[in-house]
C-alpha cells in the first residue's frame, strides 16, 4: 500500500496530495495491478485516471504530485 502516513502503508510519500492509503500494487504471480483506493486526488497512469489497472515492468503511474515507475525483477 502506497500512501502518506501511517503504520498501515508499506511505501510512505510525504506529498499533501496523496492520501493516507492511497492506492495499492497487488501482484498475483506475473499479473500486476494498480488498484486506487479511492483517494481524493486520483491515481493517473499517463493522463487517464483509473480505479483498477493492470501494469506492467516500466510502467509509470502518478499519486498526487509525485511520480513512480514499477520496476520488476526477480526475488533473490
Amino acid at each position: 500500500m502506497i500512501g502518506r502516513s501511517g503504520s498501515d502503508v508499506d511505501v510512505e510519500v510525504p506529498d499533501p496530495d496523496i492520501s493516507r492509503q492511497h492506492a495499492a500494487v497487488e501482484c498475483h504471480r506475473s499479473r500486476v495491478v494498480l488498484r486506487d483506493l479511492a483517494s481524493r486526488q486520483g491515481t493517473f497512469v499517463g493522463d487517464q485516471e483509473i480505479e483498477n489497472r493492470q501494469i506492467e515492468d516500466k510502467t509509470e503511474f502518478r499519486l498526487g504530485s509525485t511520480r513512480f515507475m514499477l520496476v520488476v525483477r526477480a526475488a533473490d
